[in-house]
């Protein structure tokens, strides 16, 4: 169930949209079926807060790859 962006050719809105098997997705404003899909870029990570979260345990492995507590870039 990806999240595909799409760009409608009829009516030029740029949209994203969750596509389930083997559905076709149709612009959400003109409702064509001619749309361009678009490259989708991954959101970069954020950096994290210096010091531990309430939700992330001072001991034990990171909590997650982007832990509060694994060196930042």
């Amino acid at each position: 169930m990806p999240l595909l962006e799409y760009t409608c050719e009829a009516c030029s809105t740029d949209f994203e949209t969750l596509v389930m098997g083997s559905e076709k997705a149709v612009c959400p404003k003109c409702r064509s079926a001619k749309l361009n899909r678009r490259w989708s870029l991954p959101a970069r990570p954020s950096k994290a807060a210096a010091t531990p979260s309430a939700d992330c345990p001072t001991e034990g492995p990171p909590c997650n790859p982007h832990c509060c507590r694994l060196p930042q870039d």
